[in-house]
């Protein structure tokens, strides 16, 4: 029977451990996982009656194979309704919706006038590279109020990133591709509500889908998450894999015996055939420092956004307005 070693106990890769074990019963696998509970990012917390999400809150239905690991954990997910679509900016000390049509853009407070009427050189704006930052391209399109006002906020919520840094073609890549093929994207909105036939499209890096008259760069699919939170699909994970999970177990370095790899933590040496981590890179690069200094290296130079949440809870009785939206 061989041994699997897994570093790392959060949602990858408890996925991965409960993955070979369904599918390969000659396989002996453990996870190690630091800290004191599976989950890592994941983690649903109930206080004083609030469900608070310490880390990610749910995930995209568009990705059919996370449907189907709910399925086959017995677990049934929870999607938002249509009021999760009506998103909101804070800008100009206030709550604004962001607009979701011409004519609500013109009524919108959340941008000048100045900055509205810039939008009207997006038509005759000249077509960019191949590929440019994020900023770059918006800047150029929509100008300097549009990317701080409406793209940065959506960078940081989609991606917990820089869009001076980030790539427009990889993360927004059907974007991009409106424009190249139309010149604007003001036009390529227009034709594409005009006609009643699906249009291919990239959605998002490596996915291709059908979209009816329908353009925008928020991701597709719906928010989806568990009536217990988020936490519920690492939960059901964790107890499919019973006493495989070894917690408080860091593995700290990397080696080689014979045909065998040599995990070393704080209880003693693991022996294990494959090893497989699902750690962040900057913590896979410290483990394999030693073993492999060139890949080390490479993985510690993966930059990783620092990412603050805060969580407030609210009698309902002390909000005086509906609260559909997101």
């Amino acid at each position: 029977m061989r041994k699997v070693a897994i570093v790392g106990g959060g949602i990858s890769g408890l996925t991965v451990a409960y993955a070979l074990l369904s599918r390969n019963d000659n396989l002996k696998v453990a996870v190690f996982e630091g800290d004191k509970r599976p989950g890592g990012k994941i983690w649903s917390d109930k206080t004083h009656g609030f469900l608070f999400e310490k880390g990610a809150n749910g995930f995209l239905d568009n990705k059919p194979r996370t449907l189907e690991l709910c399925k086959s954990l017995g677990i049934n997910p929870l999607r938002s309704n249509e009021n999760a679509r009506k998103r909101f900016i804070f800008s100009r000390e206030k709550l604004n919706v962001l607009p979701e049509s011409p004519l609500a853009f013109l009524k919108s407070d959340l941008m000048t006038w100045r900055g509205k009427i810039r939008f009207a050189y997006e038509l005759i704006a000249p077509k960019g590279p191949e590929d440019e930052t994020v900023a770059d391209f918006v800047k150029r399109r929509l100008g300097k109020e549009g990317l701080e006002k409406l793209i940065d906020p959506m960078c940081s919520g989609i991606f917990a990133g820089d869009p001076y840094k980030m790539s427009i073609r990889h993360c927004f890549p059907a974007v991009k591709e409106l424009e190249q093929k139309y010149g604007s994207l003001i036009r390529a909105m227009i034709k594409l509500q005009r006609t009643s036939s699906p249009h291919l499209i990239p959605l998002s890096s490596g996915e291709r889908g059908r979209v009816r008259g329908k353009v925008g760069l928020a991701p597709q699919g719906t928010l989806t998450s568990f009536y217990e939170g988020a936490q519920a699909i690492t939960d059901a994970l964790a107890e499919r894999l019973a006493g495989g999970i070894k917690l408080r177990t860091p593995v700290l370095s990397l080696a080689t015996h014979g045909s065998l790899y040599q995990l070393y933590t704080p209880d003693g040496v693991v022996n294990a055939d494959i090893v497989v981590l699902a750690t962040p890179a900057y913590e896979s690069a410290e483990i394999l420092k030693d073993f492999d200094r060139e890949l080390s290296k490479s993985l510690a130079g993966i930059p990783y956004a620092p990412v603050s949440i805060i969580c407030f809870g609210y009698r309902r009785d002390k909000v005086g307005h509906d609260l559909n939206g997101f």
